[in-house]
């Protein structure tokens, strides 16, 4: 027969391990949440790119003005070649103005 101690020390090693398995689940969940999250938010974009380039396609001057804006707002040069603008010059290191 167990001591009372015994029963103690074996209550709380299974307090423990529900501890650790309900902080595994809650991290589940968390990691569920947020691909879920990150794709509806890729889904958004994707979507409304869509509208935008049809938009685009229809209006010249809708088309002139995205890819004003685009060319002040892209800074990459493989995303600036993705819409056919040129490459952003970087301003020189040590000229004086």
């Amino acid at each position: 027969m167990q001591t009372l101690e015994e029963r103690i020390t074996q209550a709380e090693e299974r307090l423990q391990q529900l501890k650790a398995r309900q902080q595994k689940l809650l991290a589940q969940k968390r990691a569920v949440e947020s691909k879920k999250h990150r794709s509806e938010e890729t889904r958004r974009k994707v979507l409304l790119g869509a509208l935008l380039w049809d938009q685009m396609s229809k209006d010249e001057s809708t088309k002139s003005r995205v890819l004003f804006e685009l060319a002040n707002w892209l800074s990459r040069d493989d995303d600036r070649e993705l819409f056919s603008l040129p490459r952003k010059l970087l301003p020189m290191m040590g000229s004086a103005t």
